[in-house]
């Protein structure tokens, strides 16, 4: 009872502090506005002052109905855990420490239609997203090693999910529901087929579908739009579209 009081007296206190949100504030909040860079690269800035933060998030617009003669792979979602594991600039771990070195988090995750990146900076060190998601889109390598080690997690989570009865019930359900449409392919795939991607193949599928018009750049939070607008076609200008 004692240490149920005082964490009600520490919400109270806390409460206190908090600035409320209010109507007002929230109408005079700009509008996303949204730009198409001369590569087909869709940009969409949002300015948020509520905290001194970024966040960047690349969209993809690729999944697991997409992978054509890789479909039931996982193809996308392996692609997913490789991409912060290494470009021609940036050795092996170099992107984990350099985010956490200025004070930022990253992640991503792997859908039916789209393979999402996002990183989350103090305002100051935004530029160092962009330069980090142009070099992964751009310049990953899929360092053997490194994908070996990634599969070994990848049929971890597989095994955990056919431990798990409400995911092994869902995926039987999409399979029956779907059994003449892509949808019916588990996103993290079949081990039978997984277990044959090589780099190679990581390479074909990554070339075709990470291109600047094949994918969309958001950004919200604290940010100069000039200075933003300036610092994303610094890093995404030579970006090859295809046709």
């Amino acid at each position: 009872m004692y240490y149920l009081r005082l964490m009600v007296l520490f919400i109270a206190i806390s409460a206190s502090f908090v600035k409320p949100i209010y109507a007002g504030e929230t109408e005079r909040a700009e509008k996303a506005e949204k730009i198409v860079l001369d590569n087909g690269l869709v940009v969409v800035l949002k300015q948020v002052r509520t905290a001194p933060l970024v966040a960047v998030q690349l969209w993809v617009k690729t999944g697991s109905i997409y992978e054509g003669e890789y479909l039931g792979s996982g193809i996308s979602h392996l692609i997913e855990h490789m991409l912060f594991k290494g470009t021609k600039r940036r050795g092996v771990g170099d992107i984990g420490r350099q985010v956490s070195a200025s004070g930022g988090e990253m992640g991503g995750y792997t859908s039916l239609d789209r393979t999402v990146y996002h990183m989350v900076m103090p305002k100051d060190k935004a530029e160092i997203a962009l330069d980090i998601l142009a070099d992964a889109s751009a310049n990953a390598v899929f360092d053997p090693v490194e994908m070996e080690k990634e599969k070994e997690v990848i049929l971890r989570e597989m095994d955990m999910c056919e431990d798990d009865p409400d995911k092994y019930l869902s995926r039987k359900i999409w399979q029956e529901a779907f059994s003449h449409h892509p949808y019916q392919y588990p996103v993290i795939g079949y081990k039978g087929l997984f277990a044959q991607l090589t780099q190679d193949d990581l390479l074909k599928y990554y070339r075709r579908f990470y291109v600047p018009n094949n994918m969309i750049l958001s950004v919200a939070g604290d940010f100069n739009k000039k200075w933003m607008l300036e610092n994303i076609n610094k890093y995404f200008k030579d970006f090859k579209r295809t046709s």
